[in-house]
């Protein structure tokens, strides 16, 4: 698993398999990214009204590890291209939608 230092950054940890944790923090992100955009696209078929609410997340170290990784994947998606206001609230749900979904487990 990936540590963190005093300043909150993820520390290259070298993991008996040899690959470092940086590239599983990066995989991380791209696998996130390409559930965001799935989920993205599902939020998008909604009403605000048809929205499913989203539990509260406790705020523990696998929520943090995984927190930065949905914000790196966020960051890559709003680089891809412009969104309008509407568009990035369906954005910030999806990505709610999935990091709930990561932390407590899939449906």
């Amino acid at each position: 698993m990936p540590t963190m230092d005093e300043e909150g950054k993820l520390s290259v940890v070298t993991t008996s398999e040899g690959t470092t944790d940086t590239h599983v923090h990066r995989d991380q992100t791209h696998r996130l990214k390409d559930i965001i955009e799935c989920t993205y696209y599902q939020v998008t078929q909604l009403t605000m009204d048809d929205r499913s609410p989203l539990q509260k997340l406790q705020n523990t170290f696998k929520m943090k590890l995984t927190m930065r990784a949905l914000n790196n994947a966020v960051g890559e998606i709003l680089c891809e291209r412009d969104f309008d206001v509407t568009e990035l609230n369906r954005l910030i749900y999806a990505a709610a939608t999935v990091i709930t979904e990561e932390i407590n487990g899939r449906k």
